[in-house]
């Protein structure tokens, strides 16, 4: 009988790092939701957790600068990969009209995975950053605002009971991101 292992991710339930994470390993896994990628560091480094798995690069978007300098800072090993094909979806309240968003919501990754479209469709909109897609839904949720709308994931758009109202937004149909199990060396 495998161990259960627990894994420190950057993002909440339903964010993209959880459902790579949910694929990626087969034993038994806790997830422990991180809202930065220095908590993940963080936490492995104090043993907190027995592997870390980040988010290291997207086809669009390109090498993500913060894990790249932590993983050069940290004493850590990789010890394997996983990439996820990346739907980035415009997410709000049952009834929102596109053409009134005054303000799209979403983490700074996804934001520039979808600029192109978001220069297109919402040239008018604040965007706004926020540490995790799946938080950006429930954050549009909470607001109870249908001038805003966050980008995310479907499974981030079920868990927080709210619609898909465009899909598939993301600049590259191709889009991609490479995720790297760590643990301390």
């Amino acid at each position: 009988m495998q161990n259960t292992i627990k894994v420190a991710i950057q993002g909440d339930r339903a964010s993209f790092h959880e459902i790579a994470a949910m694929q990626y390993y087969t034993q038994p896994t806790i997830l422990i939701y991180c809202q930065s990628f220095a908590e993940v560091f963080d936490l492995l480094r104090n043993g907190n957790v027995d592997r870390g798995f980040v988010a290291v690069s997207n086809s669009n978007h390109g090498e993500i600068r913060e894990v790249k300098e932590l993983l050069e800072r940290s004493d850590v090993t990789s010890e394997g990969k996983y990439v996820l094909p990346i739907e980035q979806h415009i997410i709000g309240l049952t009834g929102t009209n596109l053409t009134k968003v005054k303000r799209v919501v979403s983490h700074p990754v996804a934001l520039s995975q979808c600029s192109e479209y978001l220069a297109e469709r919402f040239q008018n909109a604040e965007l706004q950053s926020y540490h995790d897609t799946s938080a950006a839904v429930a954050f549009v949720k909470r607001l109870g605002d249908s001038t805003a709308v966050a980008i995310g994931s479907e499974r981030a758009a079920e868990i927080h009971g709210l619609v898909i109202l465009q899909h598939a937004i993301q600049d590259d149909e191709d889009n991609a991101t490479i995720f790297r199990s760590i643990l301390r060396a």
